[in-house]
């Protein structure tokens, strides 16, 4: 919670300043007031801006502030809350005004109307605002127990600012400030909104823009529980979103040269205990703009390859230069209102690689004080088809081979950083496919020395050598979109490349510690080479067998001996062998030869089918 300011020697500049100038106006002397106006009056309405339709009503008074009988109705032209009222005769004049307003919190109409309220001296110009309104109850308390206008409206403005902890760095009078105006004064009003705005419904605003009014006026002072109110979403008023807003509802309105007040400086956003302003100076971005796209799934990240244009908003109350490090991409700045400045980005089209450009902000001594990177793609015919293989949660993730076959070729699995996605247990790899080799279907399998395609799509070849571990275990997927073409990236799943048998460490007693190797026996043959056809995404349940390369003992027994090594991570093992359905003796042995246990296990397809999931660009 902010604390309350003392009237600093600002703050008496500010009394006595607006002390003569309140004489100056009324030409009234220390009575103030005693020269009637007999004209027009002109102003604007504000919480933010009321919308065009909102009423505003003017009542003449009297020097004591008492009402004449005599008012003058109307409603506001625009919706930047400006209203004009013709033949005014009075020496004060009470204003009230109700209607919708803009609402530069959230960026929108607000849900309902509200009430504001002014007293001042009946000048040509006078605006009611949120200030005005707040003042309202102590100017007229000093005024009907002795003080002459002019005192009152000076003494009642300060109280008010110090009330709310904004400080004062203005001599402008309430009645003069318009939160589309430029400069510190019309920053004070903004500010003052948005505090109040801040997190409440209209009927909240109402509630405590009554209260302050009903606090002050008696003595000028507020209390710390409403103090603290007031303060309570202090530092949720985002500052970007809210020049955003108003730099969008001008030009929707049509406002060509309009202003952005430095309110920025009196709000403490940061909850630090000390207003923004006080800092050696600002800079930000604050349209919270797009600078690079980060994806590790997509391999074509960035911007159009034709090209692209970008508007950056950045508030800044120091002089800074910007500049791009490639000469594809060029930047223009533009001021767009007080320490406000735009910076265009244009890209030229790109046909040659994926590429990436900085766009650098200094400030007159060189020091850096932002950078911003820019990726630009190339066309999608020169895009490589990128595969993504997803193996949390199961227990491929450990096998996964650095290598990958696709049709007949050799690339590398990379391993894909995972931590821009929520789920951090995830495991993830994927190899590219250069452009030139992109297809309409993909044959992939691992570990390639193991799986070999030396006859195209649609067939393997399997090895099976006679010393294996589950890390070696062989596996193969297909892609073959045949409603259109295939996703990039896309997403597949890796099966078994032959049938297995799966053994685990719950078969036995003990763990695969104290397994040395297997052997295993069948009146089929179990090892070899074979060739497995593929159709469309399944697996041909008969695979073709190379019986030259198999063949039995001269007892006419099948046998294959196998290797254990042990991996910390593995429950289980599969073993591959070359037909399915088919009944294998599995003996374990200890590594001084001893045999342990043996079981008869089924030969068959494990795993699911192939992956069908795909990940849009």
């Amino acid at each position: 919670m902010r604390r309350f300011l003392t009237l600093s020697m600002s703050v008496m500049a500010f009394m006595s300043f607006a002390l003569s100038s309140c004489s100056s106006d009324n030409d009234g002397g220390e009575g103030g007031g005693e020269k009637q106006h007999n004209g027009m009056i002109s102003g604007v309405a504000q919480k933010g801006q009321f919308l065009k339709g909102s009423s505003v009503t003017i009542y003449a008074l009297d020097k004591t502030l008492s009402a004449s009988g005599l008012s003058y109705p109307t409603q506001t032209m625009d919706d930047m809350g400006s209203f004009t009222i013709t033949n005014v005769n009075a020496n004060y004049i009470d204003i009230k005004a109700n209607g919708y307003y803009y609402n530069e919190n959230r960026q929108q109409t607000s849900e309902s109307t509200i009430n504001l309220q002014a007293v001042s001296s009946a000048n040509s110009k006078v605006n009611v605002n949120l200030l005005t309104t707040l003042a309202y109850n102590r100017i007229k308390y000093l005024v009907a127990n002795g003080s002459s206008f002019v005192d009152a409206q000076s003494r009642a403005q300060i109280e008010v600012l110090t009330a709310l902890g904004l400080g004062n760095s203005s001599s402008a009078n309430f009645i003069d400030m318009n939160i589309s105006g430029a400069g510190d004064a019309n920053g004070l009003l903004l500010a003052a909104s948005l505090l109040i705005q801040e997190n409440r419904s209209v009927g909240n605003v109402s509630k405590l823009i009554s209260d302050i009014a009903a606090d002050l006026e008696e003595d000028g002072l507020l209390s710390s529980n409403l103090n603290e109110e007031i303060h309570r979403y202090e530092s949720s008023i985002d500052v970007g979103d809210v020049i955003m807003g108003l730099i969008e509802f001008y030009e929707k309105n049509k406002v060509d040269d309009f202003s952005i007040p430095t309110f920025y400086k009196f709000l403490d956003t940061d909850g630090d205990g000390k207003m923004d302003g006080q800092a050696e100076y600002i800079f930000k971005n604050i349209d919270y703009a797009e600078m690079s796209i980060y994806d590790p799934y997509n391999p074509n990240k960035g911007y159009d390859a034709v090209g692209f244009t970008q508007t950056v908003h950045f508030l800044s109350t120091i002089p800074f230069n910007v500049k791009s490090d490639a000469p594809w991409l060029s930047v223009e700045k533009k001021t767009i209102a007080e320490n406000i400045y735009a910076i265009g980005i244009v890209a030229q089209p790109n046909t040659t690689e994926n590429r990436t450009a900085h766009v650098i902000y200094t400030d007159n001594s060189g020091k850096e004080l932002w950078t911003s990177t820019y990726q630009q793609k190339v066309p999608d015919e020169m895009v490589p088809q990128r595969f993504i293989v997803e193996t949390s949660g199961n227990e491929y993730k450990y096998i996964i081979k650095e290598k990958v076959g696709v049709n007949g070729k050799v690339y590398d699995f990379k391993e894909l950083d995972n931590s821009y996605y929520y789920y951090s247990d995830r495991t993830s790899r994927y190899f590219d496919i250069p452009s030139a080799d992109k297809a309409n279907e993909y044959q992939c399998y691992f570990p390639v020395n193991m799986v070999s395609m030396p006859d195209g799509i649609g067939s393997y070849t399997l090895t099976i050598p006679t010393s294996l571990t589950t890390d070696d275990f062989p596996f193969v997927a297909l892609r073959n979109d045949v409603y259109g073409p295939i996703n990039n990236p896309t997403s597949i799943s890796f099966i078994q490349a032959c049938p297995a048998i799966m053994i685990e460490g719950s078969m036995f007693e003990g763990s695969f510690e104290t397994i040395d190797h297997l052997i295993l026996t069948a009146d089929q043959p179990i090892c070899g080479t074979a060739t497995y056809d593929f159709q469309r995404g399944y697996l041909n349940s008969e695979p073709r067998i190379d019986e030259s390369q198999t063949k039995p003992n001269s007892n006419g027994v099948y046998q294959m001996t196998i290797k254990v090594n042990y991996h910390e991570n593995v429950e289980r093992i599969f073993i591959p062998v070359l037909l399915s359905n088919c009944l294998v003796k599995v003996a374990y042995y200890a590594a001084n030869g001893d045999f342990i246990q043996s079981v008869i296990r089924p030969s068959y397809y494990y795993g699911g089918g192939f992956g069908g999931q795909t990940r849009g660009k």
